[in-house]
């Protein structure tokens, strides 16, 4: 989709084009005079880093600077506006409900304060947690904090990537 220029809209043509999100932006304190920048596409969907499903749509006012600055970058290289888009690294209720049910090891690249997790996570009972990681200060302090990083080869030596994934269950 195309990106027409950005254009002043008045906040009572804005208010009616987008009742909830003027509640934001005036929050944001992105109205001024009675005028705002708005640009002219349809906001990309905001989606969960962990299992890439639709949270809500995000809305320009909502966007940090950097965020802004990223999606006109986007937009000038592509000529449109991506679909999608990952703002945290904060999982979505159903991402947090599933790591809430164990302990989540979660994969990531890179070492030190270049670590990066790369959305990929395993959830595992305390039984199997025992049963698979044999020093006990190493296992004691994943138990206690209910979460672990894993880089990607130990995954695989481990066989996390053979795991067949659980059936969905039905509430």
């Amino acid at each position: 989709m195309r990106r027409r220029a950005t254009r002043l809209m008045d906040s009572a043509e804005f208010c009616r084009l987008h009742e909830v999100a003027q509640l934001n932006m005036v929050a944001k304190g992105e109205v001024r005079m009675g005028l705002m920048s708005v640009p002219d596409y349809e906001a990309p969907m905001r989606v969960c880093f962990w299992c890439g499903e639709p949270i809500e749509i995000l809305l320009f006012g909502d966007m940090t600077a950097a965020q802004k600055k990223e999606l006109e970058a986007f937009n000038a290289v592509n000529d449109q506006v991506p679909a999608m888009v990952v703002t945290d690294h904060e999982p979505c209720s159903a991402c947090t409900e599933l790591m809430g049910r164990g302990v989540c090891i979660m994969e990531a690249e890179g070492t030190g304060a270049r670590t990066k997790a790369t959305g990929r996570y395993w959830v595992f009972t305390d039984s199997v947690i025992n049963a698979m990681i044999s020093d006990p200060a190493i296992r004691d302090s994943i138990l206690k904090k209910r979460r672990a990083l894993i880089d990607r080869d130990t995954a695989r030596r481990l066989g996390f990537y053979d795991m067949e994934p659980p059936a969905p269950t039905v509430h």
